[in-house]
């Protein structure tokens, strides 16, 4: 649905993913991120880093640690910054999104 622009009914979608119980852990933090995502892409940057930020926190308390994914949405929370202009914050997080990627691919 994403990829065809069809963001309304992805954000419903997601959000109701959210709200099964049934969901583990690592699959409430992918949905997390995917709703951020969707939120990012409609402008609504407040909202997608609050998702980001619960998907990331989430996704530290998955053992083994998803390095990559964790990466992934460092890379995203610092577009979203670098959205809102605020360059110097954004380079921060795509450093440690860069740093995680090169920890991940460097063993």
């Amino acid at each position: 649905m994403c990829d065809m622009g069809q963001w309304k009914q992805s954000q419903h979608f997601f959000e109701h993913l959210l709200n099964d119980s049934n969901n583990n852990n690592e699959d409430l933090a992918k949905v997390e991120c995917s709703l951020g995502e969707v939120l990012q892409w409609t402008g609504e940057w407040s909202e997608a880093r609050k998702y980001y930020n619960r998907a990331y926190d989430r996704m530290m308390n998955i053992k083994p640690t998803r390095i990559k994914d964790l990466a992934y949405i460092l890379f995203n929370i610092g577009e979203i910054l670098y959205l809102e202009g605020k360059y110097e914050e954004a380079r921060d997080y795509y450093e440690r999104a860069l740093a995680m990627q090169k920890e991940t691919y460097s063993s």
